[in-house]
């Protein structure tokens, strides 16, 4: 699965239009346009920002791989 394909079920999944994330991430609707047609993706700054939104891991967002938890 893709950073596009993963930002696509995360934002379906709680209900995100690439509308209402472009308002809260303070973006263009084209920016988040580009990043779900897999053009483009966010730098860390924004990647970290998105995430948090989206209540998911940045790395996993990213990259599809959640490093496991140290005990």
């Amino acid at each position: 699965m893709s950073f596009s394909e993963r930002l696509q079920k995360v934002m379906d999944e709680q209900g995100y239009t690439k509308y209402k994330v472009a308002k809260a991430l303070h973006m263009s609707a084209t920016t988040i346009s580009n990043y779900l047609k897999n053009k483009t993706k966010p730098d860390t700054t924004k990647l970290e920002v998105m995430s948090r939104l989206l209540g998911v891991n940045r790395r996993w967002l990213l990259t599809n791989i959640v490093r496991a938890m140290q005990q």
